[in-house]
């Protein structure tokens, strides 16, 4: 039997009817590849947990990916049945002729664009049951395990560390290495990788291959471990590589800021730019980029 919405005067009225009602978004699914494992909440989950609420309360949800310019964008709208009131956000869809990886990527946009238009978060189950409840898990360590390489010389780039993407899932849905260890920021490292990614979204094009090389290298030489591409990943919202580098303008912006520069000769000199505040954020992302990867730092 069809149960009649709740009449509301706008959007924001029903909105805010409709969270005080939602069923809690539960972290129910574990994914585990060949490195690291960790729980995450699919997008059955969040729309089990909101659905009924926001039809309840006459809100309907429309999503879906839709051709903009050059590129393909997830389109994702709330809309107030009884006046026609509307949000609508996009968030941007990666290029991809594999429809495996375009699906996946379309079904995790959906999830977190929901979300953020909603104002809601994923806890873990022990959040719900408050009682009894297990350790959160992590990702697993393996013991004094570490790729190290000496610091490179004269601005060279280190030696690639293997791509560090998951394998394999337990669902499409699963968040990749770089959201992980995005989702873990909180504080002035958080702002800082929000700014970057902003900062990416704005460049006018990608950097240069030499630019990309030089500042791998400095990234390295904070972190102690060849984890840039990873530390890279997570401050644009993307697998990086050289042949996909972050954007001109947030490379070059970071390599303003950290602590060394190249002169003539391709020669490492001091910065005199340099913002001290965003090196321990580096470290930070580094450290969670090796406990992702179930190594362990020699870096305390």
């Amino acid at each position: 039997m069809a149960t009649t919405a709740t009449k509301h005067a706008n959007l924001w009225a029903a909105l805010a009817a409709a969270r005080a009602a939602f069923e809690p978004v539960i972290k129910d699914k574990t994914a585990k590849t060949e490195k690291f494992s960790y729980r995450y909440v699919d997008l059955a989950s969040v729309l089990d947990a909101v659905m009924p609420t926001l039809c309840a309360n006459g809100i309907a949800v429309y999503q879906a990916p839709t051709i903009m310019g050059d590129g393909l964008v997830l389109v994702s709208k709330l809309v107030h049945t009884d006046t026609q009131q509307e949000v609508s956000d996009m968030l941007p869809l990666p290029s991809t002729s594999n429809m495996q990886q375009l699906g996946s990527a379309i079904s995790y946009a959906r999830r977190y664009l929901l979300m953020a238009q909603l104002g809601i978060a994923a806890g873990d189950d022990d959040d719900a049951n408050a009682v009894n409840s297990a350790q959160r898990p992590q990702p697993a360590r393996a013991a004094q395990t570490v790729h190290r390489t000496a610091p490179a010389q004269n601005g060279a780039q280190r030696p690639a560390q293997p791509a560090t993407e998951p394998v394999e899932h337990a669902s499409e849905d699963a968040p990749p290495l770089h959201q992980w260890v995005y989702d873990k920021l909180d504080g002035k490292c958080a702002k800082f990788a929000d700014w970057s990614r902003t900062k990416h979204a704005n460049s006018s094009g990608p950097a240069t291959a030499a630019m990309y090389q030089y500042l791998a290298g400095v990234i390295d030489g904070i972190t102690g471990n060849t984890t840039h591409r990873d530390v890279l990943a997570v401050l644009v919202g993307r697998p990086v590589n050289q042949d996909n580098p972050p954007g001109y303008d947030l490379v070059s912006q970071l390599l303003d800021w950290l602590p060394e520069t190249v002169g003539k000769g391709e020669e490492k000199q001091p910065n005199p730019k340099h913002e001290a505040k965003y090196v321990p954020c580096i470290k930070a992302l580094g450290e969670l980029v090796l406990q992702a990867q179930g190594q362990t730092s020699l870096f305390g």
